[in-house]
């Protein structure tokens, strides 16, 4: 039979999982900051074998935002990317 904590005792406190790692960046919304989103990108991801395609997906959804949005008449688009080490997954 499970015994009842004893008065004043210490009880663990509750577990919370942990936020993965997160950076984000703004950009002016011009085409020429492509190059300036992959050197960001470039200081940030370890070097692993799927570090390219992380990059070449980046490029190319922010070019989209610049052509296809009003981030390319004057504005400006975010990059987020967050990383959990296990299982190793990366987010953009």
């Amino acid at each position: 039979m499970p015994s009842s904590p004893q008065p004043g005792a210490v009880r663990p406190a509750p577990v919370r999982p942990l936020t993965p790692p997160r950076w984000r960046s703004v950009f002016p919304g011009q085409e020429a900051e492509l190059r300036q989103v992959r050197y960001w990108l470039g200081e940030l991801l370890p070097d692993c074998p799927a570090r390219g395609d992380v990059v070449t997906v980046t490029i190319e959804l922010a070019a989209n935002a610049v052509r296809h949005s009003a981030s390319g008449l004057g504005g400006f688009f975010a990059v987020e990317l967050s990383w959990l080490a296990h299982p190793a997954t990366v987010r953009v």
